[in-house]
């Protein structure tokens, strides 16, 4: 990230690794309380991760989503095979966790809204009601009018940027910036030729993200 401007104040630096790694292996003893701070560590970058990645049309069930709670119960599954060689490993491993979670909610969602229109009555007395996913679902956060940049605006005008840049500049943030990935995971994930190849890739995205925050941000 850079050293200077409004980036600085977007990403919290990660939690101390060998603390993580030490939760992962209590975890994996049977300590559940250690699961729960695990997931507490990094919520808030995989609830970002997924928001940027899955779109408005599933932010209804991230937002809705309990993560500590939640994705503890659906851990428990998968963690005696997590391996933390880093940051990135567990991050990893919590998103693809959380994004099932996600779907299956759309999907229980998806049939609930299916029932009611099924059991509506064909006079038409409940038209208008608004059962559409559009008002379902909460609008993306923005900021509040009348009020400065706080630091919450400025996280969502942040991610609503890397979500609206090219898939290649957004992939390389995600993955190296919200992620964590050391630049051999991130070369290998993306699939470009060398680690050069790949941070002159993360620079130019950044360069773009910075753009697109600026006109955002009126700077």
């Amino acid at each position: 990230m850079p050293e200077t401007g409004p980036e600085t104040q977007v990403l919290d630096p990660p939690p101390a690794l060998a603390e993580s790694v030490d939760l992962v292996r209590r975890g994996q003893a049977g300590d559940s309380a250690a699961l729960g701070d695990l997931v507490a560590r990094y919520q808030d970058r995989v609830r970002r991760i997924l928001s940027i990645r899955m779109g408005a049309q599933f932010r209804g069930q991230i937002d809705s989503l309990d993560l500590t709670q939640d994705a503890c119960m659906a851990a428990l599954r998968g963690l005696p095979g997590l391996e933390p060689r880093g940051h990135g490993s567990i991050i990893r491993w919590l998103a693809r966790i959380t994004e099932n979670q996600v779907l299956d909610a759309a999907d229980r969602e998806y049939a609930a809204r299916r029932d009611q229109r099924r059991e509506r009555p064909a006079d038409g007395q409940d038209a208008g009601s608004g059962d559409g996913a559009a008002k379902r679902l909460p609008p993306a956060p923005g900021p509040t009018s009348g009020e400065r940049a706080s630091r919450p605006e400025l996280r969502a005008a942040y991610d609503a940027c890397v979500a609206e840049l090219d898939a290649v500049h957004r992939d390389v943030i995600l993955l190296r910036d919200y992620a964590l990935l050391d630049w051999p995971e991130v070369c290998e994930e993306l699939g470009r030729p060398s680690v050069p190849a790949t941070q002159e890739l993360h620079r130019r995205a950044r360069l773009a993200l910075g753009a697109r925050l600026r006109r955002r941000l009126g700077g």
